[in-house]
């Protein structure tokens, strides 16, 4: 017996998770930054803030998202869970071109 998932059940898990994964990166970041003393009304010559605490927080997100992966994998969400997969990788490029860079 198959046990896949509905394909509607499916896409609308991987968008419902696409839109959790986007608004929780964005207010973790704002957050975060925030705490960090970044002032999102100066210019960038006058913020001096850590440029670690936005690339680890990246990284950390990424994590949570590729662990959130494994038990949609499980439930065979096959969809979500590569969805998941690759918000994962997109966190990931994001913290290590910030890092590259000199900040997220």
């Amino acid at each position: 017996m198959d046990r896949r998932r509905e394909p509607a059940a499916d896409a609308a898990t991987a968008v419902g998770l696409i839109v959790l994964d986007a608004i929780v990166t964005l207010f973790t970041l704002l957050t975060v930054m925030t705490e960090a003393g970044y002032d999102v009304f100066t210019s960038a010559e006058d913020n001096h803030v850590d440029n670690a605490v936005p690339v680890i927080t990246l990284v950390v997100l990424g994590a949570l998202a590729a662990l959130s992966a494994w038990p949609l994998r499980r439930a065979r969400f096959a969809v979500s869970g590569s969805v998941q997969l690759l918000c994962a990788g997109a966190l990931w490029c994001w913290a290590l071109y910030g890092a590259t860079r000199g900040g997220a």
